[in-house]
């Protein structure tokens, strides 16, 4: 079967790839650096409030990085260009930039000193001084994260994705670097261990910052600071659409801090019980979701600059996207949520991580396992919003998720049984993700800017069936092989990837015979790129 794509949907195709690689490096270089931390650092208190501290600038980040702030700019930044209006394009990136780091340096100076100022008044053994403690440190790393993550975000829209898709790789090189140090220092305590790794997560914010101002320099974008152009037309309208799409995407970053704080009042392991689920989840969330995200805004965007005319072409483009993520995206989540326990299992047991801790991870992998397609589906449908510059349908959206999530949260705290309380806290965030996604989806359809769902709809029931028969499949071979197992007649990692190859296998001659049209059009991507 011969499937045409157009040149565009052919550099879409290999970006995404490209991106999807640089991405799954960073991903796995990040699961090799929580496989360390599991080790030295456990799942204890400590580690929790660990977690939960370094939620905090990850937050601003997230807000004004590579969030709001890039949904809001990247638009209006290609449209300038799109224009031929480069100087426009090139004072409006060094405004925003400017703006950006002022704002979080002085946010993160103030933070500082009333943290310094609180922590005398405060129990130095209690969860909360020692979440402060992590904070007052690693609160400058907004400052520098978000300023890259804003370069990162001018080199998308400049169609450079490469050294974007691998900065963020700094911060797990410098991280794994400090977590091999620390093995040959056994007499510290973890206290000690994680105040170390809270420094160096410092200094990896310096390298990505000047790594990505240096690549965004070479293209001929020089982010220097000015205070000239703050107050123009474009400027005002990136910074309005941000704090528009700041709040909606708060409302969902503010979820996941509720969530961590809830997770540590439930139990001492809770917080760190999701972390360690989530860095699995986002090795597939980041390879295949993130990079069609990463690609999509900007070819999207590019396509609304053009005018109406050019809307049948976002919908084709849409529409493929979806479907070749589901087509990865399905059998990930199947196979993580069937052998959650072995794959936390191989990641994470040994020393300081116990089988008491693999049991609690592994459950709330399951559960986040389930919500991996709609985490994916609901960030590239907000990415089709953002591209029209439509901040507000994901904010409104975003926003009424919050009662939601908080509701079943409690409810998981209150009746849930000890050990599955933070588990409930990971499946609220799973069904907040599909009610927002349906959301986003009816919205679409009833503005009569949606993509073909109903074609994308017959290809994604065919995939299920694909994914369902390798289920079946890995069922049975798990079975097998963990009576293997506990016989002795094999070692433990080859009772996990034997399942894994086999549910590859399986999917992959499903789908082939089941979907044609996809698998051929993602094969003939893959040849395209090796040629």
């Amino acid at each position: 079967m011969q499937i045409e794509m157009s040149t565009k949907e052919k550099n879409v195709a290999g970006e995404v790839g490209r991106v999807g690689a640089l991405t799954g490096l960073s991903r796995v270089l990040g699961l090799v650096r929580v496989m360390l931390t599991s080790r030295l650092m456990g799942a204890g208190m400590e580690q929790s409030g660990f977690v939960t501290a370094f939620q905090i600038p990850n937050l601003f980040r997230k807000l004004f990085g590579e969030g709001a702030l890039t949904a809001a700019f990247v638009p209006v930044f290609k449209s300038r260009r799109e224009a031929g209006d480069e100087a426009g394009a090139q004072r409006l990136a060094r405004a925003v930039a400017s703006m950006v780091f002022l704002l979080m340096a002085a946010l993160c100076v103030g933070g500082v000193v009333g943290i310094s100022v609180a922590l005398p008044f405060i129990s130095q053994d209690g969860k909360l001084a020692s979440v402060l403690r992590l904070t007052r440190i690693m609160l400058p790393y907004a400052a520098m994260i978000c300023t890259a993550a804003f370069a990162m975000g001018v080199l998308n829209g400049l169609g450079k994705f490469g050294r974007a898709a691998f900065a963020p790789a700094f911060l797990n090189i410098v991280w794994i670097g400090t977590l091999v140090a620390l093995y040959f220092f056994p007499e510290l305590n973890i206290r000690q261990r994680i105040e170390i790794v809270s420094w160096s997560v410092l200094f990896s914010g310096i390298l990505q910052m000047g790594f990505l101002l240096r690549a965004a320099a070479k293209e001929g974008v020089t982010l220097t600071l000015t205070f000239s152009a703050w107050r123009e037309a474009n400027v005002l309208t990136v910074w309005r659409n941000t704090f528009i799409g700041a709040l909606g995407m708060g409302a969902i970053q503010i979820n996941l801090v509720v969530d961590n704080a809830l997770a540590l009042k439930a139990a001492e392991y809770g917080a760190a019980a999701i972390e360690y689920a989530e860095r699995i989840v986002y090795l597939p969330l980041g390879v295949v979701a993130t990079a069609f995200v990463t690609v999509l805004l900007p070819t999207l965007s590019g396509h609304f600059a053009k005018g109406a005319e050019s809307l049948g072409d976002a919908k084709k483009l849409l529409g493929k996207s979806l479907e070749e993520m589901l087509a990865l995206m399905l059998p990930a989540a199947a196979g993580l949520f069937l052998l959650s326990h072995e794959i936390t299992e191989l990641i994470y047991e040994g020393r300081a991580f116990t089988f008491e801790h693999t049991i609690y991870v592994s459950r709330a992998l399951a559960c986040y396992a389930l919500g991996l397609v709609a985490f994916s589906l609901y960030k590239m449908l907000s990415v089709w919003f953002h591209a029209q510059k439509d901040v507000k349908t994901p904010l409104k959206v975003g926003v009424s998720m919050i009662a939601i999530n908080l509701s079943f949260n409690i409810a998981s705290i209150i009746w849930l049984p000890d050990g599955w309380k933070h588990a409930g806290i990971a499946g609220s965030t799973v069904l907040c993700s599909f009610i927002s996604t349906a959301a986003l989806a009816i919205i679409a359809m009833r503005r009569r800017i949606a993509p073909d769902f109903r074609a994308i709809g017959a290809n994604a029931a065919r995939l299920v069936g694909a994914t369902l028969v390798m289920c079946v499949v890995v069922y049975h071979v798990r079975k097998f092989t963990l009576g293997l197992i506990y016989d002795g007649q094999i070692l433990y990692i080859f009772g996990v990837l034997l399942p894994m190859m086999a549910a590859f296998v399986s999917y992959a001659i499903a789908a082939r015979l089941l979907c044609p049209q996809v698998t051929m059009r993602m094969i003939g991507t893959v040849l395209r790129r090796r040629r």
